[in-house]
């Protein structure tokens, strides 16, 4: 459906003239939209307001239906209730209006820790785990999830049952906790239980989760696991320990705990001797449209994992089976070793940090690092900022960094406290930005697009003007700096020992802003020499 009308929308379930859309249209304040995950709506919303609707019969674009319903220029005093996997930052943020009903699906920092309290009961055990996992930004990021933060606390209580008095959690990664479980489920009391050899019910459910992303199936039929090899029993034992439950949308189907498990369980097929199947669900036409996956970037994640020797030693010793490692390390050197050489060819350099963090293995990441002078860093959330400091620490060739930072830094409400989110926010940032005085050859910073707070702008012209901050040309490009930025950026100016070339052109300054920036360049102390 790329086109359609209010009235399709509300008769498409209807036979063919029975749906009494006149009365629906008529008393619109009992009119309850529902919509689901907005964090997954693929529509484009950022429509202008002329382009919207108000004609209940009138075929328009979809996301320009959408958008007319969410604004109410169609069904005026209807309400949505709208599902969110993010908290909006700011009642602004939401497209929501004040009587609608939105609910944050992901657990936010005081909800994780009531889990916790919840799941361990012990104070002990509670304060143990909770801060192993509040030290470890990746690990809060999983535990976000309800159905993980489950799987994640499963696994820290087990390794409290095994030693209580002197704890160890072998866990960093989200690879690290995955493979925990899976190999804790399997050879559980349950999984014991199954008559099939562990490393063939290993091999199937691996080939299920990779053969359902490539064909788009995420909600499994009988006829599906029976076609990678999984009878009844088997299905049973994978449910019975939680690694496939009952689909959320079609009773007789089952699913994957969650689709980043299934992403897991896909790189280990992966890295194993593959065999191609085709899953029926495939050719069935009566489930609809069915999601599309399109995005392999988590697999790859998950591959870089399981190169970490620890991590695959991890199944290899409860499974029996070989992971196809060498091959891959070596084919990785090689293409990042071409992406090194092209600075162009990626975008931005997130993903392969992320790739790199989950490998935890500092050798291969100094190889890699090494073969880059120039890296594109964008930020949306903490955990971003944490690989990208991980890996750019160990790029000591670095000579020119872009930067991007959207949102978690950005200017907070009047009188509003700052989170703990936030204030992980800015330790983070602190950290990240002791870059631009720990690399010995970086010379250039560009940052663009982004939005800074008056805390995290200091923390930026702290370490600009750091005496071993090497920077001689900085872009601060599309960042809304505004006159009073222009104090601080005047600072940088006067006590920068290296900084040569500074540009602040497509901002807001006015006169004002321009003639602080002029003075500071007049200072004696300056070393600018040239300012655009």
């Amino acid at each position: 459906m790329t086109y359609a009308s209010l009235v399709d929308l509300l008769s498409k379930d209807w036979s063919e003239e029975q749906a009494p859309v006149a009365d629906i249209l008529s008393d619109p304040q009992k009119l309850l939209f529902i919509l689901e995950d907005l964090d997954n709506v693929k529509f484009n919303l950022n429509i202008p307001e002329s382009a919207l609707c108000n004609d209940s019969r009138k075929k328009v674009p979809v996301n320009v239906l959408l958008l007319s319903l969410l604004k109410r220029t169609l069904a005026p005093d209807s309400s949505f209730l709208i599902t969110t996997r993010i908290e909006p930052r700011s009642p602004s943020d939401t497209i929501a209006k004040e009587t609608d009903f939105t609910f944050v699906l992901n657990f936010g920092d005081e909800v994780r820790k009531r889990y916790f309290t919840l799941f361990f009961k012990d104070e002990k055990r509670v304060e143990t785990a909770f801060k192993f996992v509040q030290e470890n930004e990746i690990l809060m990021d999983l535990c976000s999830v309800p159905i993980l933060c489950w799987l994640t606390c499963m696994n820290l209580k087990q390794q409290m049952d095994e030693d209580e008095e002197d704890v160890t959690f072998p866990f960093q990664t989200t690879t690290d906790v995955f493979a925990h479980f899976l190999a804790n489920a399997l050879t559980s009391e349950a999984g014991v239980a199954c008559v099939r050899p562990r490393l063939i019910l290993l091999q199937r459910l691996c080939w299920l989760a990779f053969e359902g992303l490539l064909q788009d199936v995420f909600h499994f039929s009988g006829q599906d696991l029976l076609s990678v090899g999984l009878n009844e029993a088997d299905a049973s034992v994978l449910q019975t320990t939680r690694i496939l439950m009952q689909s959320t949308e079609h009773q007789d189907r089952c699913m994957f705990i969650h689709l980043r498990f299934q992403e897991f369980c896909a790189a280990i097929a992966y890295m194993m001797p593959l065999n191609a199947f085709l899953l029926p669900s495939i050719q069935q036409q009566n489930l609809g449209k069915r999601e599309e996956y399109n995005d392999l970037t988590p697999i790859m994640t998950h591959i870089f994992g399981l190169l970490n020797e620890k991590t695959r030693e991890i199944l290899e010793t409860s499974f029996g089976c070989l992971l196809l490692s060498e091959i891959h390390r070596q084919h990785f050197l090689e293409r990042v070793e071409n992406l090194g050489a092209n600075p162009t060819a990626m975008e931005h350099h997130v993903p392969l940090f992320y790739c790199l963090f989950e490998n935890q293995e500092e050798e291969f990441a100094n190889k890699i690092m090494d073969f880059f002078v120039e890296a594109t860093v964008l930020i949306q959330e903490n955990k971003d900022m944490v690989v990208a400091s991980y890996c750019l620490k160990r790029c000591h060739a670095l000579e020119k960094l872009r930067l991007c930072v959207q949102g978690i830094l950005a200017i907070k409400e009047p009188d509003v406290s700052l989170t703990s989110c936030k204030q992980r926010s800015l330790v983070l940032w602190k950290e990240f930005c002791s870059l631009l005085y720990t690399k010995e050859n970086l010379r250039e910073l560009e940052i663009c697009n982004s939005v800074l707070d008056e805390t995290s702008e200091k923390i930026l012209g702290k370490a600009l003007m750091h005496p071993t901050c090497h920077v001689e040309t900085l872009k601060l490009l599309y960042c809304c700096i505004t006159d009073v930025c222009c104090f601080s950026i005047g600072r940088v100016i006067m006590l920068s020992q290296t900084l040569k070339h500074l540009d602040v052109s497509v901002n807001f300054l006015q006169n004002y802003g321009g003639l602080i920036l002029v003075l500071s360049l007049l200072m004696p102390t300056s070393q600018l020499k040239e300012l655009e």
